[in-house]
Order: structure tokens, then sequence, then C-alpha cells
């Protein structure tokens, strides 16, 4: 199988061919690549191009939006192979669903030497905010793909943003040239909006970080002027500002434990905070309304009191006409 190149660009046009890497796939059908947008250059000396790609043998229809990432040299070509051994290896059956779908891997000469290239179903531009930024089943449905990819035994090193496509809402991942069988040792699964397990108890590196970078744990710690604490202290001011320094006054530094407790939930547990202040305040309310059990005893040996003394003043007698 063979895959005949063209490149317009506005100010080159670049025409080769290059055969896949299979020697077997001689009898397969040849496919064309007609690029007409440069995306980005490699880190290393690879290039991408968005573009069409059609069948050889078939009426030329619309063909199929892809990308080609070329790569040039023994070395770059290397970390290209070991990509590809991915996409057709361990993570096959997760084309089209976390990762692009791959049309095959080409080798040959171009005007740079020697020449490889992967064909990749074009699967959008990647993410333009944060990991901690994104929508909250953006993030998770991002987890659900870095679980899956490390459930295939692999793993990325390097997860950022630029390596996360947004595709109509769903995330795909993509760059694998630098990643790594893995079997995965994480000891426990992802409970968001629970505090952050210590990484060395969840057992794995690069899933703990990336959950950390998309804040779907809360912080294990709670930072006190200027340090942070175990988030055990933040149950008791007291605790907490014991860990202030000598020179701060035990008043001073009560009141800034507690104004940091406050703070904390508020901006980690807001809805946890409104639900207790809510309670408190229903609470205020009815014991503004209800006389305490003394006041209300009080009352009533006053009403005695008063019955009583009724009862035992004599009467002045009706005069009788």
């Amino acid at each position: 199988m063979s895959l005949a190149i063209s490149i317009d660009l506005e100010d080159s046009h670049r025409e080769f061919t290059l055969r896949s890497h299979r020697p077997n796939d001689d009898g397969q059908l040849n496919l064309i690549f007609h690029g007409t947008k440069f995306m980005y250059e490699g880190t290393r000396h690879s290039e991408i191009y968005r573009g069409r790609l059609y069948d050889a043998s078939a009426a030329k229809d619309g063909g199929r939006e892809v990308v080609c990432k070329f790569a040039y040299g023994k070395r770059t070509i290397k970390y290209l192979e070991k990509e590809m051994q991915f996409y057709e290896g361990k993570l096959q059956h997760l084309q089209g669903v976390y990762i692009p779908i791959c049309h095959g891997y080409f080798v040959g000469q171009s005007h740079e030497g020697r020449t490889a290239c992967l064909v990749l179903d074009y699967c959008g531009e990647p993410i333009e905010d944060a990991f901690s930024e994104l929508d909250p089943t953006f993030k998770t449905a991002i987890l659900h793909a870095a679980l899956a990819i490390h459930d295939a035994g692999v793993m990325t090193f390097d997860w950022a943003e630029r390596n996360v496509l947004n595709y109509g809402g769903l995330p795909m991942v993509i760059d694998f040239d630098e990643a790594e069988p893995h079997k995965c040792e994480r000891t426990m699964p992802v409970i968001e909006g629970k505090p952050a397990p210590r990484c060395t108890d969840f057992g794995c590196s690069e899933i703990w970080q990336l959950v950390e970078d998309l804040r779907l744990w809360k912080p294990n710690t709670i930072r006190f002027l200027g340090v942070y604490y175990p988030l055990e202290l933040a149950y008791d001011p007291h605790k907490l500002a014991a860990k202030a320094p000598k020179h701060m006054s035990p008043e001073d530094a009560y009141k800034e434990a507690r104004r940091t407790i406050i703070e904390h939930g508020k901006r980690y547990y807001p809805e946890t905070v409104k639900a207790w202040r809510d309670k408190k305040s229903k609470e205020n309310k009815q014991t503004s309304r209800q006389p305490t059990k003394q006041a209300a005893k009080d009352a009533k040996k006053k009403s005695a009191k008063r019955a009583a003394k009724v009862a035992t003043k004599p009467r002045t007698p009706t005069p009788q006409p």
C-alpha cells in the first residue's frame, strides 16, 4: 500500500510517495493525501499537516479529514515508529473512543531525506483552557480516557493541555512518542470531590498528578500562615493555631486559624458551609421565638403565685339593698 502525498500551501508545493511499513501490504489499496494546512512543527524534526485522505482506486469524493505527522531523520523516525506501535498495539481498541483512528504508517524518501508519516483522523484542536479551568464534565471524560490508557498498559509521560483535543465536546488524547509500557499499580478508585490521598498511597504517580491538575480532588492540606498542614487540623482551630509562630499571640493565632478554616471551607466546600450556615440561622430564629426552659419555669412560677394570691385575698362583701 502506498500513500501519494501532495502538499499545497500558499508559498510552496511538494509531492512524494511513501509506502506502508508492512511488506505484506503491497496488494492493498493506495491512498492519496492532499495537505492544505500546516498545523505546527514538532519539538523534534517533525511537521504536522492537515488535509484530506482519499482512496486512489475509488471515485474522488469528499475524502476524510486527517492529519499527517511527518518525521525526518533516523532519530525522529524512531520516536514516530514507537508512537505507531502503540496505536496499532496496546491502544488499538481505544481508537475512535479516546484516541484518533490511525490510517497507517508509511516510510520512504522525500525532499528531507529519510521520511516517515503517521496518518490519523483529524479530531479537533488542542484545548485552550488549563486542566483546572475546564468544564467538570470534560474533566471527568479526560480522567476516563487516562484510566483507559493506563488499563491498556501505557503511560504517556506527557499529560499536557496541548495533547488533549476537543472533539465535539469529548477529549481525544494524542502524542505517544514518549510513552512506555506500564502496569498501573493504583490501589484505589478516583472519587471526585473527596480529599486527595497521598501519592504513595494511591499507587500511580501519573494518574495522581493528572487528577491533581484537573482539581477533581479536594486538597488534603490547609494553608495556614504560608505553610501547608494536614487537613485534620482544619477541624479544630485551637490545634491549627498551635502551629503559629511563637511571636504571635494566642488570641491572634486563634483568630487567624478560625478565619483560615472558614475561608478554606468557602473555597473547597461551599455547599457544606452554606448548609451549615442555613442550619445555624434556622436554629437561632427558633431560639429567639421560643423561651428557654428556665424562662418557661420562671413564667410558670409567676403565674402560680398570682393565682395563689388571688385565691387567698379576702373578698369584700357586696352591700345589700
